[in-house]
């Protein structure tokens, strides 16, 4: 039942864009008040590229902060990838390593949605309390329009969601 997102929290990363072919950063989500698996949607549109093997490559890193500081270290994650607009259709779930996944430009206009368990995030290296999403063109790409968000369940979930101070 929807309830105008009363229940889990959206955090735009990355607004809608033509990142040409340049490897591109969202911004940061912090993990201390996810409950459950964290969920990053990266909506693609267009991809075209000068070959049938251009495309982008997704990785998530983990981070120790809000913003760019060397910690970032790439993680495996589970994901989905949606079928084409008007297709109606999802692919199966599936495990990515921490080289990512790659979306060819023969099935642009998709949505990959991402997971991550923050629990294995901070255990793998207790210093690392971010995650981020990176989409990466490969060298045959010469447009990627691209957008992301994430959701999530709140520790405090609601309307008025109170302090934590």
């Amino acid at each position: 039942m929807l309830n105008y997102a009363e229940g889990f929290k959206v955090v735009p990363l990355l607004g809608s864009v033509d990142i040409v072919a340049t490897a591109t950063a969202s911004q940061y989500v912090a993990l201390k008040d996810v409950v459950g698996l964290l969920e990053v949607s990266v909506n693609f549109g267009l991809i075209s590229s000068t070959d049938s093997t251009g495309g982008v490559v997704v990785t998530l890193q983990a981070s120790s902060a809000g913003s760019s500081n060397a910690t970032e270290a790439a993680i495996a994650f589970g994901y989905r990838l949606s079928g084409a607009v008007a297709t109606d259709t999802m692919g199966a779930i599936a495990q990515a390593a921490a080289a990512g996944v790659e979306i060819l430009n023969a099935v642009d206009n998709v949505t990959l949605l991402c997971y991550v368990d923050p629990s294995a995030v901070t255990n793998a290296n207790g210093e690392h309390t971010y995650v981020r999403a990176v989409v990466t063109p490969t060298a045959e790409a010469t447009s990627v329009v691209v957008g992301a968000v994430a959701r999530y369940l709140p520790r405090y979930a609601g309307n008025a969601i109170p302090s934590s101070s």
